[in-house]
């Protein structure tokens, strides 16, 4: 059985495997958030700079600039 993690955005549970990893800076302190793919998109539509960096759990992360909110 796979594990799940829960997104920390919208709080749906989702299939490890499923989870997307962001990161910003926020007051020079990086953040790291885990998502799920639906609202990966959102933030990554909202932000102005979106570049591809690797990640802290997964192989790949967002890097977003400037912060969610």
């Amino acid at each position: 059985m796979e594990d799940t993690i829960v997104c920390e955005r919208c709080g749906s549970a989702i299939p490890a495997s499923r989870m997307k990893e962001v990161m910003y800076e926020q007051d020079r302190r990086r953040v790291t958030e885990q998502l799920c793919p639906s609202c990966l998109d959102t933030v990554m539509g909202e932000s102005g700079q979106v570049r591809g960096i690797v990640g802290e759990r997964k192989a790949a992360a967002a890097h977003v600039t400037p912060p969610p909110t």
